[in-house]
């Protein structure tokens, strides 16, 4: 049925978009594991991979890590490279 043809189809899309989306993030975690700094390493882990906050992302940093020296250090980071 018609129906039937539609969810297969969309199925098939979707399957697509994941393998595209786990290609991505090989692609992003291998680009990370080469980052020299373990604390960027980190922060763009929390951030990015683990998808936390920023003041999630300082929270696990711990010591004098607010959200904003966290997004500061990650903005400078990247504009560097």
């Amino acid at each position: 049925s018609r129906k039937t043809t539609l969810l297969i189809c969309r199925r098939q899309q979707l399957n697509g978009r994941e393998l595209k989306l786990l290609e991505l993030t090989n692609e992003v975690e291998e680009y990370i594991g080469q980052i020299e700094d373990s604390r960027i390493r980190r922060m763009i882990t929390y951030r990015f991979l683990d998808d936390l906050t920023w003041v999630q992302v300082a929270y696990r940093m711990g010591g004098k890590h607010t959200a904003d020296s966290c997004r500061v250090a990650i903005d400078r980071f990247l504009e560097k490279n």
